[in-house]
């Protein structure tokens, strides 16, 4: 399955970039790359029928993302997902949040839950390329903040640049973003009242159901990419 060709319809100036970021941001984490595909400046210039400039910018911007990688004297490429890091890795970020939560209980004021729990979430729930993943990294940073450990903050902060390529496939659809968006208040709701053990239980669940349909998309994407045959650019 080849990714579709953007369309050739003239762009308003200034734009060029923007839309080449976001079509591309779109096939990288709906997999109609696969992971570890070279991409080409000059191919995707031909794709999108714009110059090597905007492809350059783009590609950067995924860069900085984290969704592309650049190997010296070879190119940029779409980031490995590595399965095993990712469950290594979440059974860290699993502790880590549990012990947010333990600690915001005990260390911050109603005011403060109450400011997080009217502010995390700035990122509309009909973005679909995966960008609600940001949302979403504010509400559990905004917790673990609010524990007044900076060392907690530091470690969560390095485990999400780590798993962020894999968490996007999380965010893709409008009725998961929905279920996050009611779990995330249920868990403040806990924590305004008081209530640790049910804020921790329901952190817990929220963390596990989510690595859960991760691994169910990432299996079926790759199975789908893989048996299609699909050209890897």
């Amino acid at each position: 399955m080849t990714p579709r060709r953007a369309s050739t319809r003239e762009p308003r100036a200034g734009t060029f970039q923007s839309d080449v970021y976001r079509s591309l941001k779109h096939s990288i984490t709906h997999f109609e790359y696969r992971p570890g595909s070279r991409l080409l400046e000059d191919e995707l210039s031909e794709r999108f029928g714009v110059s090597r400039t905007p492809v350059r910018e783009a590609l950067g911007q995924l860069e900085r993302e984290g969704l592309v990688v650049a190997r010296p004297g070879q190119g940029r490429f779409v980031r490995d997902i590595a399965l095993r890091d990712y469950e290594d890795v979440s059974k860290v970020r699993l502790a880590l949040e549990d012990l947010a939560v333990a600690q915001a209980c005990e260390r911050a004021s109603k005011e403060e839950l109450t400011a997080l729990r009217s502010s995390w979430n700035g990122v509309p729930s009909s973005d679909l390329d995966g960008g609600y993943v940001y949302a979403d990294e504010r509400f559990h940073v905004g917790i673990a903040e609010l524990s007044r450990n900076l060392f907690l903050v530091d470690s969560l902060n390095r485990v999400n640049d780590r798993i962020r390529i894999i968490r996007v496939t999380d965010f893709t659809a409008q009725s998961r973003i929905a279920i996050v968006q009611k779990e995330h208040d249920a868990i403040l709701v806990a924590m305004l009242k008081g209530d640790s053990e049910k804020a921790r239980s329901l952190m817990r669940a929220h963390i596990e159901r989510s690595h859960a349909n991760i691994r169910e998309l990432i299996a079926r994407a790759l199975e789908r990419a893989y048996l299609d045959g699909m050209p890897a650019l």
